[in-house]
Formats: structure tokens, sequence, C-alpha cells
């Protein structure tokens, strides 16, 4: 059986190993119909809008290259949305480091549009409607956070409590901003305040 969902990978070339051993086999291993790969150069809101220009099925799950899915994650995200009025469904994960070699365990918690705007609790590893995706910002960091922000303005969200993925890190990864993170944030809050009403 296979679940009506595309995996969109913006993949950076020098973890290709990795995701190609440890990762893809994991996406396959959930039966998507559809899994696109982006491996070109570009920013990772980029790869994941031009991904999202090229799915096909109802359903979208941004998944990123260093991620590796549980055997039942996209079912379990599927399940609990598929015949709702939400738009997205997300859950907890753990988090991996490879470089410091240390652990964290995500935990999210049920879906508020006054506590998103506080902090990002959902991560871009979660499974929302096409008919839901607005694309992502240009942004040097926080585009998830930016994209729920923008969907919460007309969808609600469904929160899983269980860890459904593993997300390793495995480099020091490439997000750049010349803006302090407290600038960049007031600026999103700032942007979506009006909206969450």
């Amino acid at each position: 059986m296979s679940f009506p969902i595309s995996v969109i990978v913006p993949l950076q070339t020098k973890r290709r190993p990795f995701f190609e051993r440890f990762c893809l086999p994991t996406i396959e291993i959930n039966s998507p119909q559809e899994i696109i790969i982006i491996d070109e150069e570009g920013s990772a809101p980029s790869k994941r809008n031009k991904g999202a220009k090229l799915a096909k099925c109802p359903f979208l799950f941004f998944c990123d290259d260093d991620v590796c899915l549980g055997k039942d994650c996209l079912e379990k995200f599927h399940t609990a949305i598929k015949e709702t009025s939400y738009g997205f469904t997300y859950s907890d994960f753990l988090w991996i480091d490879l470089v410091n070699n240390n652990s964290l365990h995500h935990i999210a918690k049920p879906f508020s549009k006054r506590d998103l705007l506080e902090k990002n609790y959902i991560s871009t590893m979660s499974l929302l409607k096409t008919e839901c995706f607005c694309g992502f910002r240009e942004l040097p960091k926080y585009q998830d956070w930016d994209l729920w922000l923008t969907i919460s303005s007309k969808f609600s969200g469904y929160y899983i409590p269980e860890i459904l993925y593993i997300s390793y890190i495995i480099d020091s990864g490439i997000t750049k901003s010349f803006l302090p993170d407290e600038e960049l944030k007031k600026q999103i809050r700032q942007r979506h305040f009006q909206f969450l009403g």
C-alpha cells in the first residue's frame, strides 16, 4: 500500500552518501507515491518550492537530507488528517548530533496559534495538505516557522505526541544570517501578528 504523499528532499551534494545510505531507504519503506529529490544549486527554500511545483499528490512532506523516518511515520501522519479539516500534522522527534555526540528529544505541543507566534515548535518534517501550501519565503533562517504561521492564518494543525523520525546533525550546516536571531524573530512576529486574531 502506498500513500498519496509527495516527499520532497532538498539535497546538499556533500550529504549525498549519508542520504542515500541511511535516509532514502527509510523514506522508501514508508511507501509514498512520489519522492522528489532536488539536487541542484540553490537555497533550501527554493529547492522545496521547486519540488512542490513538481508534486502531484494531495499531501506534501518536506524531508531534510539528514532525516530518517520511522517505519510508519507517513502512515501515522496521513491517518491523522486525511479526512479532517486540519491543514497539517506534526510530531515529536529526536535530534542526534553526530558532530558534538549528544542528543535531544524535541517535544512539541498541541496546536495553538498564539503559542506558535511566540516560538516555533513545529518542524519542517510535518505533513501538510498540498492545497494549504503557500511556499517557503527566502529567509536566512526560520523559514519553517514563517510557513506554519502563514498557513495557521487559515488552517489548524494536529499534534501527534510521538517520536516519528530522527533528525541527524552530521555537519555544521549552511544556515547563515547577518541579522541577530532576536531581530529575525521580531520581524517574523510583526509580519504575522495581525493575521492570528
